[in-house]
């Protein structure tokens, strides 16, 4: 199988930065952050998304099943007879 060199050496140049720490990601991470303070450039970070609401069950006929809903359109309500 053809092995990419430049992968190659990217797995050796990470292998070698990980035995450094002795493979101990906090340390890793600790370095990180190091790096990251004195490069002196801006961090930017982003807020987290929020998630949307939950969309209310749709009917067969496309209305949203809800108790608004039915009280503004009496007619969705279907008489099964019983």
């Amino acid at each position: 199988m053809w092995r990419d060199p430049i992968v190659e050496e990217v797995r050796q140049l990470r292998e070698a930065y990980a035995e450094e720490f002795n493979f101990d990601l906090w340390a890793i991470h600790r370095d990180l952050k190091e790096q990251e303070k004195a490069s002196g450039r801006k961090i930017v970070s982003f807020r987290a998304k929020r998630k949307r609401p939950v969309q209310p069950a749709m009917a067969l006929e496309g209305e949203p099943t809800t108790s608004a809903s039915v009280a503004s359109n009496p007619a969705a309500v279907q008489d099964d007879g019983g």
